[in-house]
């Protein structure tokens, strides 16, 4: 009788000290409990245009959702020049501009953006430039 009653209380005690927080889980303290902030929602990146040919010109880019914190990351197909602005930037929802490079050919620039979360989201825009 009194094994079973110190079972109860021990089972008892033990849900006592279990916290959940988020995926990860504490015990009476020891554990990983500061888990970063879920996103409010999926992480999108859009372009528009999605195609550009003129030189130095223009597409609007917009990331939403996701965890704030996000970082940009410009790769090229067979091309170099133009770039995009404000790298690193903290914020749920931004919008970038992405400018063509000054000179002619065809190529394409994939802007990648990542978020903060653990493990990070990301997503990837493509934009052809065809500047003759």
């Amino acid at each position: 009788m009194m094994t079973q009653l110190f079972k109860s209380i021990l089972v008892g005690l033990t849900f006592l000290f279990l916290a959940s927080c988020g995926q990860s889980v504490c015990v009476m303290g020891i554990g990983q409990c500061d888990a970063p902030d879920k996103p409010t929602s999926a992480l999108t990146l859009t372009a528009n245009p999605t195609s550009l040919s003129v030189k130095g010109g223009t597409s609007t880019i917009t990331v939403s959702g996701g965890t704030s914190q996000f970082t940009f990351h410009l790769f090229y197909t067979n091309c170099s020049g133009g770039g995009i602005s404000n790298e690193n930037v903290s914020s749920s929802s931004l919008t970038t501009t992405y400018t063509a490079p000054q000179g002619s050919g065809k190529c394409t620039a994939t802007i990648e953006v990542h978020d903060s979360s653990s493990p990070p989201e990301f997503k990837a825009v493509n934009i052809s430039i065809d500047i003759p």
